[in-house]
């Protein structure tokens, strides 16, 4: 699965200690906001990070990229280790099967790569989950009873506040895209305000 990081110059915070290890640094109840899509209901973004395989869908916007801003409830620095993507019920050609994913310190960055590449469901006949069953994951995997596609990002150490998921195909390209639940295991810090020096990670 193709995956890959790069240095960034954009500012971020010398993390000062592991608070913990968690199955999602996006939990329940955070804020979500899409671009690139037709006429976004709330409800239908919120399911994106529920804990449930609940289906959310994006109605693209002609040539324009399309995905989610995920501002965390918790406000504490973050460094994301993985990705994964929850299959929704019934619609293969719609599931999304590429990616590109950001991170900010604040809103006023500049967003810098975190990864890049192609789920590796994109050439499988992916199983579906029905749509309200709970989830149930970890740090380490996700749930084992609901299918998933996910991508390795150990190697990330980039430090932010914020996420930017731009999902930029789906299977049938070009066509209104679907999917369960995202989820991005990974480590959170306590609490410290950003730095504005420059930090190659």
């Amino acid at each position: 699965m193709p995956t890959t990081t790069q240095p960034t110059r954009s500012p971020v915070v010398p993390p000062p200690g592991v608070e913990s290890a968690v199955k999602t640094v996006t939990p329940k109840g955070s804020s979500v906001t899409s671009f690139g899509c037709n006429s976004p209901r709330a409800g239908f973004l919120a399911q994106s990070i529920d804990e449930t395989t609940e289906k959310n869908v994006c109605d693209r916007m002609p040539g324009k990229l399309s995905g989610l801003v995920i501002v965390p409830s918790h406000g504490k620095i973050s460094i994301v280790k993985g990705l994964r993507v929850y299959s929704q019920n019934n619609c293969p050609d719609c599931d999304v099967v590429s990616y590109i994913l950001e991170g900010r310190i604040d809103p006023f960055s500049s967003w810098a790569l975190i990864g890049e590449g192609i789920f590796d469901w994109k050439d499988v006949a992916m199983a579906r989950n029905p749509r309200g069953e709970t989830i149930s994951s970890t740090y380490e995997d996700g749930d084992p009873d609901r299918e998933f596609t996910k991508v390795d990002l150990s190697s990330n150490h980039m430090a932010v506040l914020e996420y930017k998921l731009t999902f930029t195909e789906s299977r049938v390209p070009d066509r209104t895209y679907a999917y369960a639940e995202i989820e991005l295991p990974g480590l959170l810090y306590t609490t410290q305000e950003p730095t504005s020096n420059p930090t190659d990670q």
